[in-house]
Order: structure tokens, then C-alpha cells, then sequence
């Protein structure tokens, strides 16, 4: 038996293919850490692989394989965030691994932002931030 669903699924947003490129710099600021990793792994493959590994090729491989997961990661992120205008509410949904739901009433609703930088104007588009109580 299916779950039925009373609102749908046609009704629900998606954010502008330009919020994969803030998903990119959110996952590069969370992973900084993990940077530094990269030369470690090019000064230390020959000894762990073999003296016939050539570390530019290694290097270059390694980049491709982080900006191809990067890509991955910011595509499914904004893949799975989805969100819904109702009445008197709107709710979000979004996570990859944990999935996150958020009803977000008139009531608790605090304030509204709006922020339009340079390059949000060059695509058409404006940063909004809700705050809630």
C-alpha cells in the first residue's frame, strides 16, 4: 500500500541551479580541514605504492576526483532541497543522508531579509533569510 500524500509532490520548489555554486562553497568551508590531506597523499604514495607512481599524474587525478565529488555533493544537495508555500506556513525540506523537515509557521516568523550581492544581480537572483522565534 502506498502512502498518499494530500498535497503532492507537483507542488514543491526548487532553488535557482545557481545555489549549486553557494552548496559548493558551503562543503569547501566545511571540509577545509581535510585540505591539507591532499599533499600528504602525493608525498606519501610511492612509499605506499611503488616507486613507478608519478606524483604530477597522482595530483592531477586526485584534483579531478575532489572537484568531481564536489559537484556530486552540491548537485544532490540542491537535488534534495525542496520547499513548499502554504497559506500559512512554508515547509522545507532538505539532507542527502538525514532528512530534514521544517514547518515554519506565520506566527514564529520574526523577519524577513533580503540580500542582493553583485553576483546575485548578475543572474537575477535575491538571498532571502527568514528568521524565526
Amino acid at each position: 500500500m502506498k502512502k498518499s500524500d494530500r498535497h503532492g509532490t507537483h507542488d514543491y520548489k526548487r532553488l535557482h541551479p545557481a545555489a549549486m555554486l553557494y552548496f559548493v562553497a558551503k562543503i569547501l568551508k566545511e571540509l577545509y580541514g581535510l585540505l591539507p590531506v591532499i599533499p600528504i597523499i602525493v608525498v606519501s604514495a610511492p612509499t605506499l605504492l611503488g616507486e613507478s607512481v608519478n606524483r604530477f599524474w597522482l595530483s592531477v587525478w586526485l584534483i579531478v576526483f575532489v572537484l568531481l565529488l564536489l559537484t556530486l555533493f552540491s548537485w544532490q544537495r540542491w537535488l534534495r532541497f525542496k520547499y513548499r508555500i502554504e497559506h500559512r506556513a512554508i515547509y522545507i525540506e532538505q539532507g542527502i543522508w538525514v532528512k530534514k523537515k521544517t514547518w515554519i509557521t506565520r506566527d514564529r516568523i520574526q523577519s524577513i531579509d533580503t540580500t542582493e550581492s553583485i553576483y546575485d544581480r548578475v543572474m537575477g537572483l535575491v538571498r532571502l533569510q527568514v528568521e524565526t522565534a
